[in-house]
């Protein structure tokens, strides 16, 4: 087991720095999820897509007060709940599952947004993968080529 743990610590020395990404992890590109799409959204869909529309605006989300990590496109789900959750009784909610209903509409919500962002997720890693290939064949510049090109 030593030798394990030596490969990770040449691996990755630094136990308070993040795992490293260099671009491709096990051979498959590596994508920041914090970072900014780097092709078309309309690329692949000829006849367009349906642009998500938000419910409630930033301001009006503040002005209800709702937590940071809630302000999303389930935002308004959000807000029934919390209507329901003040409005009835606690042993009504307990036993009776008075707020299950729009509990279960917001927690649908929120798995449908992260199947979008897991969708945009694969569908970028998946760009990054064909850009490589054709790279590779000659069919499209490399764009990196031209940034160290000027570094240089």
């Amino acid at each position: 087991m030593e030798w394990l743990s030596q490969k990770w610590k040449e691996f990755w020395p630094d136990k308070r720095q993040p795992i490293p990404c260099r671009g491709y992890w096990y051979g498959a590109p590596c994508i920041d999820p914090d970072s900014t799409p780097t092709f078309d959204p309309m690329l692949g869909f000829p006849n367009g897509r349906k642009e998500r529309q938000m419910h409630m605006t930033l301001e009006e989300m503040i002005e209800t007060r709702i937590p940071a990590e809630h302000r999303n496109y389930c935002a308004h789900k959000y807000v029934d709940v919390m209507k329901c959750y003040r409005d009835v009784p606690y042993r009504q909610r307990l036993f009776k599952k008075a707020c299950e209903p729009v509990w279960d509409e917001y927690k649908h919500c929120r798995y449908g947004l992260e199947v979008m962002q897991f969708k945009e997720f694969e569908r970028e890693r998946r760009l990054r993968a064909r850009q490589k290939r054709r790279i590779a064949k000659g069919l499209e510049p490399d764009p990196n080529e031209s940034a160290n090109a000027e570094a240089l």
